[in-house]
């Protein structure tokens, strides 16, 4: 009985989510450095963190590898498109940033265009954990033009995102609890925020609704 009681406490219970948080962390950071991995590495993070919010915090270490496995391919696409897309603007700040001056309209104009598609390229990649893990069955496209929907249809749940990732951020100047929590804290908020719409979504069978549209599309273009 008092072992049950033990496992039932309030304590307990903080210190398993504690546990899970620094696992799931401490993976990710570790998945993250050869940067190729850095999507594939958050949404098994996110996919962990959303099964124990259902299920509980159990086996964080099993379970963080196994979400790894089975979201590894989607994520490398998506980050292939969106990671291109921000090294190619990237370079291009870089290579307008040394020809911007007073009259250099073209450089200028050049220098923000890439700046925003850099903007675009993150805002788009804020909700794209959750939407690979909720909508299995998306392809590349359909998972990109679903996060630019929802990025500018809820914009408040995406500002909310998008501080949160500041928040992650700029937690490296905390480097000992950024390497606890850094990442999965506001990973684990961004998730309990946003968990009434992703749970609208799921019900409206968005799935079907993204290939209703690209159906039209090449009808359109036939």
């Amino acid at each position: 009985m008092d072992v049950e009681k033990k496992y039932n406490s309030k304590a307990y219970r903080v210190f398993e989510w504690l546990f899970m948080l620094l696992i799931t962390n401490i993976c990710t950071i570790l998945l993250i450095c050869p940067i190729i991995t850095s999507l594939p590495a958050i949404t098994a993070m996110y996919a962990t963190i959303k099964d124990s919010v259902s299920s509980g915090p159990y086996q964080p270490f099993k379970s963080y590898f196994k979400n790894f496995l089975k979201y590894s391919e989607k994520s490398f696409f998506v980050e292939l498109v969106l990671g291109g897309v921000i090294a190619v603007a990237v370079i291009g700040v870089w290579f307008y940033n040394k020809r911007i001056g007073e009259g250099a309209l073209f450089s200028n104009f050049g220098f923000w265009v890439m700046m925003f598609f850099i903007l675009i390229a993150i805002i788009l990649l804020l909700h794209m954990p959750q939407l690979i893990i909720t909508f299995t069955n998306l392809k590349t496209k359909e998972l990109i033009k679903t996060s630019f929907y929802i990025s500018f249809r809820y914009l408040g749940v995406t500002a909310v995102a998008f501080a949160l990732l500041l928040v992650s951020i700029f937690g490296l100047a905390a480097a000992p609890i950024w390497f606890l929590i850094g990442l999965s804290g506001p990973a684990f908020l961004i998730i309990k925020f946003s968990e009434p719409l992703f749970y609208r979504l799921n019900k409206i069978d968005f799935e079907r609704i993204m290939r209703q549209i690209d159906e039209e599309e090449e009808n359109e273009n036939e």
